[in-house]
């Protein structure tokens, strides 16, 4: 019996052994044992070698949520093949990019998706197959061959012996700074993640777990994972508030993470109140800031369940830096620690270390660090020097090794030769008792060089001024922080992660 599988197909093998016929998926429409599952994965692993899969393909998913891709990713690996994700809200040249990129093999693609993919997939000379998942509008076209997911289930076995430093699946960048970078992430990179979390976060396997985030983001990759070694029966579903609080109402959910933005809709519902969500027993909160305020709402509505906090990136398999339980209510700034076995520092503009308190660079080296982006060797080598990864993300850690964020090094704003971090003006604005959520990026300004501009979602049925936000913010932060521009917006828009999607926001301004 394996006790720590080593890498994907030892991880699947595992969770038959120990939990076979117990309940592993619950989608809207579709449910499936443990064992169900693995026969599902052999018989496309099967399906895919019979179509001259091989070693090293790539086989792309352009899928939201559905049984179709857990079972693909380990059909996949069974084989050696490389599973890879494209971000299924993506559109056009961003599409293109990514699949000329990996040049897969083989197209997984949702029905209802495949006209926003129809003309990029036809100009990669690549792809050989295209299967379709679900219903689809309208007749499909395509050079390739175009044949519903279900040809792919074959009778027998095909299996390809694995390396743990072998790359186990590939996870596109959500290219909110350019074009999508493919992220190699290996078997030993994916299993010490999993590993690590699982002893840091303690779940049983009795417990229902709730997976939101999409499965080709690195967040909803591993809660896949973890939720398949833990045994966890896991309910997927697209969020809506309502329907989530209901969810966990009726099933008598155990398990939820999401981005803050997850809670704070639900807690903005008026039948809020009505729903038992003590059946809750572990919170978890990521993908974007959180503040003082949201978390201490956190630990007020669920008083019973361990809370925790987490920072990771796709480059580093998600990566185990944990705030959990009284740390995170002593210190709900901070992001947490780094895992035992990793290491984690701040540094200046040459790669030395900064001591505590010091704003800089977040670098980490360790099992978590991804193999580099799919042929990408310059980009590769600017994120990944000397072992260590190098984040793009500022912070600076307290004296007992807890990291605090303070933004991305691309967002940051440099005004008059004063550095803005975007994310401390953004929890200015939002600890306003009117204001929802806001974003902050640096407008071109000809006498500074940069100016900030807030875009600011309020509360429902709440009003205020311009110039009384900027008022509120100047009792509490340097006056050369101050947002020189508000616009008042409906909504933020975010990408998939749950992060602020400020590519977009930018690209706004330069249309206007």
């Amino acid at each position: 019996m394996v006790n720590n599988p080593r890498d994907l197909n030892e991880l699947i093998e595992f969770s038959i052994r120990h939990f076979g016929e117990k309940k592993a998926f619950v989608f809207q429409t579709t449910e499936t044992s443990f064992s169900g599952f693995g026969l599902l994965s052999r018989r496309v692993a099967k399906g895919l070698f019979d179509r001259g899969v091989r070693k090293g393909d790539r086989v792309a998913l352009f899928l939201r949520n559905c049984m179709e891709v857990p079972t693909t990713i380990f059909a996949s690996v069974r084989i050696g093949a490389i599973p890879t994700f494209l971000n299924a809200f993506h559109k056009g040249e961003d599409v293109f990019h990514a699949l000329s990129n990996c040049e897969p093999k083989v197209l997984i693609v949702e029905g209802l998706l495949y006209p926003n993919i129809e003309k990029q997939a036809n100009r990669v000379k690549s792809i050989k197959d295209t299967y379709i998942v679900g219903e689809a509008q309208g007749e499909l076209t395509g050079k390739t061959s175009i044949l519903p997911f279900d040809c792919l289930f074959a009778e027998g076995d095909a299996q390809e012996d694995s390396n743990e430093k072998d790359i186990a699946a590939i996870v596109y960048t959500a290219g909110t700074e350019g074009k999508p970078k493919g992220a190699m992430l290996s078997h030993k990179g994916i299993m010490r993640d999993l590993l690590d979390r699982v002893s840091l976060v303690k779940i049983s396997s009795e417990i229902k777990a709730l997976i939101l985030a999409p499965f080709f983001h690195i967040a909803g990759f591993r809660n896949l994972l973890m939720s398949i070694y833990r045994g966890n029966t896991s309910y997927v579903i697209p969020f809506k508030a309502g329907e989530v609080l209901k969810l966990i109402h009726m099933e008598k959910i155990g398990f939820i993470v999401g981005a803050p933005a997850v809670y704070k809709l639900m807690f903005l519902r008026e039948d809020f109140e009505k729903y038992d969500l003590s059946s809750l027993k572990v919170v978890g909160v990521g993908g974007a800031p959180s503040t003082p305020e949201f978390v201490d709402r956190l630990f007020k509505t669920f008083p019973e369940a361990l809370i925790y906090n987490g920072y990771g990136q796709t480059e580093l398999t998600g990566g185990n830096i944990v705030n959990i339980g009284e740390d995170f209510r002593k210190r709900p700034d901070s992001v947490g620690k780094i895992a035992p076995g990793h290491e984690l520092r701040i540094v200046d503009e040459d790669g030395s270390s900064l001591p505590p308190r010091k704003v800089g660079e977040v670098a980490v080296k360790g099992d978590y660090v991804f193999k580099g982006y799919w042929k990408m060797p310059e980009a590769t080598s600017q994120k990944i020097r000397g072992g260590w990864l190098y984040t793009g993300d500022l912070g600076f850690l307290d004296e007992d090794g807890f990291l605090y964020l303070v933004g991305r090094k691309s967002d940051m704003i440099i005004r008059g030769g004063e550095n803005i971090y975007p994310q401390e003006v953004e929890n200015c604005l939002e600890s306003h008792p009117s204001v929802e959520e806001a974003a902050v990026i640096g407008v071109p300004d000809e006498v500074m060089g940069d100016e900030t501009k807030a875009f600011v979602c309020l509360k429902r049925d709440t009003k205020i001024t311009e110039k009384e936000l900027q008022d509120f913010c100047n009792s509490r932060i340097a006056r050369y922080k101050i947002q020189k521009y508000i616009e008042f917006v409906n909504d933020i828009p975010h990408v998939a992660a749950g992060k602020i999607d400020r590519k977009l926001l930018r690209k706004k301004i330069s249309e206007v």
